[in-house]
């Protein structure tokens, strides 16, 4: 059909824009370039249920001065993952893995890599699409409340290509 030839002529489009933007610009000086592949480092990850015990213990300290320790002593030992393999800690059917932390830890730089991996073929090849949407684009001005009460589909989104980090 039309629609599912659109469809698919998008998802190249979205996979070839994916590959070329597979490199990280140097802070220091923004003309140089490395590829992506070559800069990046392997995430760890904490276990959710120890971190949030940790946290309330913390703010119920009866004192308030108290210095916080290191990553280590609040976050309990970090496990290495290997990205290809991230969703097989989920236990529910439905896969979703939750990315956070500091300005400047390396989010969207993990994100990229992960989509550059992807239009390359290497990760997680079952999939037609892998839509990279970073939150703080999705603001009232680029997708102003719908009259008819409706949401934005995936869709929708995806072909606006304004989505890209």
């Amino acid at each position: 059909s039309e629609s599912q030839s659109e469809s698919n002529h998008l998802f190249q489009w979205i996979k070839q824009e994916y590959y070329r933007n597979g490199y990280i610009e140097r802070l220091m000086n923004p003309a140089k370039f490395y590829s992506i592949e070559e800069s990046y480092i392997n995430l760890a990850s904490v276990e959710t249920k120890k971190q949030q015990q940790k946290e309330k213990q913390l703010r119920n300290a009866s004192n308030s001065d108290a210095i916080m320790g290191s990553f280590e002593e609040i976050y309990g030992s970090k496990t290495t993952i290997d990205v290809k393999n991230i969703f097989e800690t989920c236990k529910s059917q439905e896969k979703k893995v939750l990315v956070f932390g500091r300005a400047g830890i390396g989010k969207s730089t993990f994100c990229r890599y992960i989509a550059y991996q992807w239009a390359m073929g290497s990760y997680w090849t079952q999939y037609e699409l892998l839509a990279l949407i970073p939150l703080r684009r999705l603001t009232t001005n680029r997708y102003p409340p719908l009259s008819n009460g409706q949401n934005y589909s995936l869709i929708d989104l995806v072909k606006k290509r304004d989505f890209f980090i």
